[in-house]
């Protein structure tokens, strides 16, 4: 009694409520001419940078780069020499969304982003939907942010393809997650 008259006596917030107030750390920010830029922590998630978009993530402590688009993709430029250039890491980790994926590629995704934790990173595609569904398999399974709460994080840095979606869910299933 003497506990419930000091402390009081609240209950525990809704899970809608402690899911909302985590999406609200996925923040959308304006820069340069990335149209979709989220950053959550120390992850930044955007669609195909320019050059001056380049030197401002690197500006921003950035030291990887992570392009999850095709080869084939034209970028405008030689992004891999632009980004070594800058004195930033460059890793190609293309995402087919027309491709079942296997269980490595989501598996080397999370182990980049669990080796970097805390340092600033940077995953791109064409658009956001590619590699915010990379980061998706990291937030659920390495956050251990609930699926549902990470993927409206996942929409809100720019997944929307559900041909996108599949694969990470495919592997999400695999791995035990409950979707």
């Amino acid at each position: 009694l003497l506990a419930t008259s000091i402390f009081g006596c609240s209950s525990p917030p809704k899970a809608s409520q402690t899911a909302r107030k985590t999406v609200s750390q996925i923040r959308s920010v304006k820069a340069g001419d990335m149209s979709t830029l989220s950053r959550i922590g120390s992850i930044w998630i955007s669609d195909q940078p320019t050059k001056d978009d380049l030197v401002w993530i690197r500006d921003n402590q950035v030291s990887v780069v992570i392009d999850t688009r095709m080869r084939f993709e034209d970028r405008g430029f030689d992004e891999r020499a632009f980004v070594v250039s800058l004195g930033m890491d460059y890793r190609a980790e293309p995402l087919n969304n027309e491709m079942d994926y296997s269980i490595d590629y989501f598996d080397r995704a999370r182990e980049t982003f669990i080796s970097r934790r805390g340092v600033p990173t940077f995953i791109h595609g064409e658009t956001a939907d590619r590699p915010a569904a990379v980061w998706l398999s990291f937030r659920v399974l390495d956050d251990r942010v609930p699926y549902s709460q990470a993927l409206e994080e996942a929409k809100i840095a720019g997944l929307s393809n559900p041909k996108t979606i599949s694969p990470v869910n495919q592997y999400l299933l695999y791995r035990g997650v409950d979707i």
